[in-house]
């Protein structure tokens, strides 16, 4: 980061050095006095230095600190690659090749440890590194919602990998953190479940011809009583594969369906009388 910032880290050291040299100063002239507190001064001091008009600073520190830093960050931006903090655009853009770069490195790790050091990073208070000890609320605003938009990618990055990412903020302390769940491995296991569970269930013995199964595989597809995602190939494949029939071509049977010209549908008028009659003897 600092080769990247260079006034802007530069102002600061040679701010560190002017309130080194107006502490050593203060300490000489009060080197008798026995209350001296030499870490109280120094606060005061760069407080004053940092606030208030002085011979280093016509207007404070803070002013030119700021300036300094926005312009290099836009200049920085500007250039359109990747630091932190840089505009989302930028992030988003050189993920890939970040994460690429990531695997060329570390050959055996999993691509979802490239994200958990991205959002540790992204985590942290915006404060925490130079150059940005010294933002102002204004300026931590701006960078907080790169942030915020940085780490909802990331999030969304993990879902695409198999993850859940839940992230945890503590108002009161400042402080935001993440927990991570395998759901990949959590939805391979209930998918296994699923096709042994499938796979015990017992089949029929359909005991019709081709075609009458075929007129019923077709009709309760048309009436979206079946799975509405499944494909008519799908739904035909599983009715074979349930009532224990020899694959055929359905494509043709729907043909011989479509060319009937008294009765189209002998198989459901078959269904209708057979439960009516069933329910006459009943009653």
């Amino acid at each position: 980061m600092s080769e990247l910032f260079i006034r802007t880290n530069k102002f600061l050291k040679e701010f560190q050095e002017n309130l080194n040299l107006e502490v050593s100063a203060l300490s000489f002239e009060s080197s008798s006095d026995e209350y001296f507190n030499i870490d109280d001064t120094e606060e005061k001091i760069k407080y004053l230095l940092w606030e208030s008009p002085s011979k280093y600073y016509s207007l404070g520190a803070r002013l030119d600190y700021k300036e300094i830093f926005k312009k290099e960050h836009k200049e920085l931006n500007d250039k359109g690659f990747y630091f932190h903090y840089c505009k989302f655009k930028t992030y988003e853009r050189t993920y890939k090749d970040r994460l690429n770069n990531f695997k060329e490195k570390y050959e055996d790790a999993d691509p979802v440890y490239f994200l958990q050091d991205e959002l540790t990073e992204y985590l942290k208070p915006i404060d925490f590194e130079q150059p940005f000890k010294s933002l102002d609320l204004e300026q931590q605003k701006v960078l907080g919602f790169t942030r915020d938009r940085i780490v909802r990618f990331l999030v969304e990055q993990a879902k695409i990998l198999g993850y859940n990412i839940t992230i945890n903020v503590d108002e009161f302390e400042w402080t935001m953190s993440y927990e991570i769940e395998d759901i990949k491995s959590e939805n391979d296991s209930l998918r296994l479940k699923a096709n042994d569970t499938i796979n015990n269930i017992k089949s029929l013995k359909w005991q019709g011809t081709e075609l009458q199964l075929t007129e019923l595989a077709k009709a309760l597809k048309e009436s979206n009583l079946l799975n509405p995602e499944l494909s008519q190939k799908a739904i035909f494949e599983r009715f074979k594969e349930f009532m224990q029939v020899e694959n055929f071509n359905e494509a043709d049977k729907l043909k011989e369906i479509r060319k009937r010209t008294k009765d189209k549908t002998p198989l459901l008028n078959i269904l209708e009388t057979s439960l009516n009659n069933w329910i006459h003897r009943k009653d």
